[in-house]
């Protein structure tokens, strides 16, 4: 008797365990279809005459790792590596830029024409939105921000997106000692 109550009772407490994880998954699940996608990127220039060549890495925290590269000599380089997080306003602005001409979905050869009077600084961007699988890769003359095979709807904001870039270029980049 005592056997078959004690079996009883752990049947009784295992279902309720296991109704109470299913309604901690659940919960847990909805918690993240809540939680917005969020933009990664990856932004590397070369460089070209006095402009250092830039690298920014972007993180779904809004945590960049930059890395910047400068001539000292004919041969000669010094880089320095920096992180920071990426302001609020700066993110929705750039957020508000890439939504609005959907530039997650950009097709790489649309702006992958070269300059017409030669090359200029080689730019190379790769970004998605958390919940996308596929990244956009891009790899482009400067020019290509005027001179591109996007439709009208991606023109504009592909033009704003790299006036960004060069505006987190000055504001970001790491001091030189």
């Amino acid at each position: 008797m005592r056997g078959t109550l004690l079996i009883a009772v752990l049947l009784s407490l295992a279902s309720c365990s296991t109704s109470q994880q299913t309604t901690q998954t659940s919960t847990r699940t909805d918690t993240l279809a809540s939680i917005e996608p969020r933009l990664i990127f990856g932004f590397t220039s070369s460089g070209i005459g006095t402009r250092p060549s830039d690298g920014i890495r972007l993180d779904s925290s809004g945590q960049m790792t930059y890395i910047t590269r400068w001539r000292t000599g004919p041969e000669e380089f010094n880089s320095l590596t920096g992180m920071a997080f990426l302001e609020a306003k700066d993110y929705s602005d750039l957020l508000a830029i890439v939504k609005r001409g959907n530039l997650t979905n950009m097709d790489s050869s649309d702006v992958g024409v070269k300059c017409p009077q030669g090359q200029g600084e080689m730019i190379s961007l790769v970004m998605r939105m958390t919940d996308q699988k596929r990244a956009v890769n891009l790899i482009f003359d400067e020019c290509a921000t005027d001179f591109n095979l996007l439709l009208e709807s991606q023109r504009g904001p592909f033009k704003e997106l790299i006036n960004w870039f060069n505006f987190a270029r000055q504001k970001y980049r790491p001091r030189k000692p």
